[in-house]
């Protein structure tokens, strides 16, 4: 009764959350990203385990390898802390600015803002792809060695040159930008080349990471800015269809051999498709389960000293353990490797250090940045505002599954990389012409 009771409040706060946000911003801003993102990792799989028992087959097999039992109490605390953040969360959308007319700033001066981000974005992804060939030739001495590697062999790679997974994030952020440009500019073959052009890099390195991200920016700018779906229908579904797949298509021991692993996968790539429960979604609610169902635990600071550690490169300086790789260790035991893991959820940390009241301290947090990017797409007062809540849009749904240190270190990293050199780039160009219109 009391689990009945607690998923009415959150599939009617949920709903209450997304009518308010498109009855204001006339779209679905990062508010309804999020409260998507709470009801897939936070909610989906304590519901469906409660109402049909161990059918979230690799949830329940998560939990059972650490020995815990799965019942009706720890299921509960699940779906308490999803409608607990999206309470939070409704209450930051409720007072949200409406949308304002679209951005009516025109000739240079919009031709710079424009001009800016789409040199930034191609500057980036220039960096990225001189990540993909440090790497090549770090791994096997050819400059294409990256996208010859097994999936398995991915991660520790990345461990041992984090600098050069930089760079390919730098790329990944620049690819974002240049997609939110040429599809506020109504260039959509642009747009829609530099999201094929991701989706070839990302079934090259057998990673679903950068293919998500940059189709979740396509797909936020398009329902945002109402474009028509006609449109951007065939470089939408071509990226998604991708994406649904590549929990197959990363099984190919290298670019070369992944039409041969199709071929020998016998229908195994269709079944794939359809099989999206059993992809990302259980692992994040998993560790939640073994996080907040401990008989006893100390509470620690961890989370909030991580804030410090991993602001610092681990290629500057070597770090102990994040609080999300020492629960990973716990959980899987003798089989975890470093980079191995079920995934995290942000409120493992407010639960770790404060309890409850770490839980709600968190989701406030959240909530309130949340809003903020969704005001900078509903303001319409500068075009590189707009842009900046755009790109911002997959961070704020993966928001949930990161640490609060990842979180930050997210978007200072996204700050660094594309945001502040299109300001500075704005701002010298913006001088510029100020100073040629002061002499003549």
């Amino acid at each position: 009764m009391i689990f009945f009771l607690v998923l009415v409040l959150l599939i009617s706060s949920i709903f209450i959350t997304l009518f308010r946000d498109y009855r204001k911003s006339k779209s679905f801003t990062p508010i309804s990203w999020v409260t998507a993102s709470n009801f897939l990792y936070c909610s989906i799989t304590p519901i469906v385990e409660y109402y049909w028992s161990n059918s979230a087959l690799n949830f329940v097999s998560y939990v059972n390898e650490t020995g815990m039992i799965i019942d009706e109490g720890g299921l509960l605390k699940l779906l308490i802390v999803a409608s607990l953040f999206q309470m939070a969360l409704l209450s930051f959308a409720w007072n949200i600015s409406g949308k304002k007319t679209n951005f009516t700033l025109r000739g240079q001066l919009f031709s710079q803002f424009a001009s800016s981000c789409i040199f930034i974005g191609w500057l980036m992804l220039i960096v990225g792809f001189c990540g993909v060939i440090l790497f090549g030739l770090s791994y096997n001495g050819s400059p294409w060695g990256l996208y010859q590697i097994s999936y398995f062999e991915r991660s520790p790679l990345f461990i041992e040159n984090s600098s050069f997974a930089f760079l390919l994030l730098a790329g990944i952020y620049g690819a974002s930008q240049l997609v939110v440009s040429y599809l506020l500019l109504g260039q959509l073959k642009s747009a829609a080349s530099v999201l094929l052009l991701i989706t070839l890099h990302g079934i090259a390195i057998k990673s679903k990471f950068p293919i998500f991200w940059v189709s979740f920016v396509f797909v936020t700018v398009a329902i945002g800015e109402r474009l028509s779906l006609r449109n951007v229908f065939l470089p939408l579904s071509i990226s998604l269809l991708t994406l649904s797949v590549m929990s197959f298509i990363r099984g190919a021991e290298g670019g070369l051999n992944l039409m041969t692993h199709v071929n020998a996968g016998d229908g195994e790539i269709l079944i794939g498709m359809f099989k999206f429960w059993e992809n990302d979604i259980p692992g994040p609610a998993s560790i939640m389960y073994y996080v907040f169902n401990q008989s006893e635990f100390d509470l620690t600071l961890a989370p909030l000293i991580d804030i410090l550690k991993i602001l610092i490169p681990s290629f500057i300086i070597s770090r102990d353990a994040l609080i999300t790789e020492v629960w990973a260790a716990k959980m899987m035991g003798a089989a975890y490797e470093p980079g191995l893991g079920y995934g995290w959820l942000i409120f493992n940390d407010g639960y770790l250090v404060a309890g409850w009241v770490g839980v709600f301290a968190v989701s406030l947090i959240i909530s309130w940045l949340v809003r903020f990017f969704s005001e900078l797409i509903n303001s319409k007062r500068f075009y590189i505002s707009i842009v900046i809540g755009y790109t911002a849009s997959p961070l704020l749904f993966y928001a949930l599954r990161e640490s609060l240190a990842g979180l930050i270190k997210s978007i200072l990293i996204m700050a660094l990389v594309i945001w502040i050199p299109t300001f500075m780039l704005i701002a010298a160009r913006r001088m510029k012409l100020f100073n040629h219109n002061s002499y003549e």
